[in-house]
């Protein structure tokens, strides 16, 4: 699971072991697991220094759809999960028709962190058997 907050955030993610092009654009598509609303695909690439396997993706999630700019890789969400798919491509399009698969799985942004947050109990329970 992959966990991004507002601001800009680096995902890391293992795709160069499936990945065939070299210096390929990263294609993302998120589609918001609550409700049936169109995905969205936004446009990144791996800034990774390490070539060996892990991938280091950009990402910005802003504060308003007006400052949505998928093709620069800043997206809008909503809180709640996502399921993604992340694909490689060449030329700049955000079409992933034909493009390969090389990732999926869940995405969480989640602005109201009281929900996902646990507290521990204070009490000790010793159960002797």
């Amino acid at each position: 699971m992959i966990n991004v907050i507002q601001g800009n955030n680096s995902v890391f993610v293992t795709l160069r072991e499936r990945a065939e092009l070299t210096n390929a654009d990263i294609l993302v598509e998120l589609t918001f697991s609550d409700t049936k609303v169109d995905p969205k695909i936004l446009l990144t690439s791996d800034i990774s220094a390490s070539t060996k396997r892990v991938s280091e993706l950009p990402i910005e999630v802003v504060a308003n759809e007006a400052a949505e700019d998928l093709p620069n890789a800043k997206v809008y969400l909503l809180s709640g999960d996502y399921q993604y798919r992340i694909f490689e491509s060449t030329g700049g399009s955000l079409d992933i028709t034909g493009k390969k698969l090389l990732e999926i799985g869940v995405l969480n942004f989640n602005l109201d962190k009281a929900k996902t947050e646990y507290q521990r109990p204070k009490t000790k329970v010793v159960y002797e058997g």
